[in-house]
């Protein structure tokens, strides 16, 4: 059964030799009977804002989304997948639980990652097994990617996954109109009090 415990990140010049990459190992992938990835996630800046896509996922493409919903929480501060301080509790867990287990993978290393997203540079995400990261490092390096491997436990990804699970999103959804509601009032009874003056 394939565990997936290895992630390799690749960052590079921007989104569209990401994108490229991608493509490539989905070829990859999809030639080779004896690699299966998990999955590939896509980590990016546009308008301010951190953005992320999974684009390719297998039998643990849903956990690997998680993977890259804390390492987006952490360069987010929980803004760019909850919407808001109300919940804030959520990411707070999912990431104590991550980094509680995770092997190298910590909040300095996603902060390291975010300061790269900041420069305009795109990072593409891979989880794969320990027999694959070395093709995995050598395809991403032949695209032009700069490459950081961690080891992640299998218990480590499923306490993250489980903090995006469909009740949780329920939850962050919620939160996010609660969010949206205020933001629009307060928006509206500036606009009404500046047309007052």
């Amino acid at each position: 059964m394939d565990k997936n415990e290895h992630v390799v990140v690749a960052v590079f010049e921007d989104r569209a030799a990401a994108e490229t990459a991608i493509e490539h190992m989905k070829k990859w992938d999809k030639a080779s009977d004896d690699i299966k990835l998990g999955a590939i996630g896509l980590l990016y800046k546009e308008g301010g804002e951190v953005k992320s896509v999974i684009g390719h996922q297998m039998g643990r493409g849903a956990k690997v989304g998680a993977l890259v919903g804390i390492i987006t929480g952490v360069l987010t501060g929980g803004v760019g997948l909850v919407g808001g301080a109300a919940a804030g509790g959520l990411l707070g867990g999912a990431t104590g639980a991550f980094f509680a287990k995770s092997l190298h993978l910590n909040e300095a290393e996603c902060n390291a990652l975010g300061m790269e997203l900041e420069l305009g540079k795109a990072a593409v995400v891979v989880t794969c097994d320990e027999y694959e990261v070395t093709p995995v490092r050598s395809t991403l390096e032949h695209a032009g990617g700069a490459i950081r491997v961690y080891v992640v436990p299998v218990d480590a990804v499923d306490a993250a996954a489980a903090y995006f699970s469909e009740s949780k999103l329920d939850d962050i959804r919620e939160a996010e109109m609660v969010q949206r509601a205020i933001d629009d009032s307060i928006t509206k009874v500036a606009n009404d009090f500046g047309g007052m003056i």
